[in-house]
């Protein structure tokens, strides 16, 4: 993470350091063969939340809803939830509109079916695409009593 700190302000590389320092953090972790994924921890969605609340110098021409930054909370969004539903381990954590405050899974729920809505409406090439990112938000979309 230090190298991809680093990396000037000024420099044209900035926000692709920023974005890896983002995926990183974010990850899942390979454990090997026969062992389960490892989850990014309490610290690191801490500090991922922390960099997306950040601007971005050139990331979108600066703009806070830019489509990179869509495509990037999705998938932060994603990997959260799959640490939400994990058994175990300290939850406790802010996501303010990042992951919601304070994270739960009905909350991650509707954050990413947002997302993924709002990948469909605004970045899918074609129908296909669009009727994936549909068909993605609803499934994960909470469940609601009439």
């Amino acid at each position: 993470m230090t190298i991809l700190d680093e990396v000037s302000d000024v420099s044209p590389h900035r926000d692709a350091a920023w974005i890896a320092a983002v995926r990183i953090l974010s990850g899942r972790l390979a454990a090997g063969p026969g062992k389960e994924t490892q989850l990014p921890m309490t610290v690191d969605f801490s500090e991922v939340v922390n960099r997306l609340r950040r601007p971005a110098r050139y990331l979108d021409g600066g703009d806070p809803d830019g489509a990179a930054r869509e495509r990037l909370t999705t998938a932060v969004r994603e990997v959260a939830l799959a640490w939400v539903r994990k058994p175990g381990g300290d939850k406790q954590l802010n996501g303010y509109d990042v992951l919601g405050d304070p994270v739960s899974e009905r909350g991650l729920c509707k954050l990413l079916e947002s997302s993924f809505r709002a990948l469909a409406h605004r970045q899918a090439r074609n129908s296909h695409d669009h009727g994936v990112l549909v068909d993605h938000a609803n499934k994960i979309r909470p469940w609601t009593a009439w």
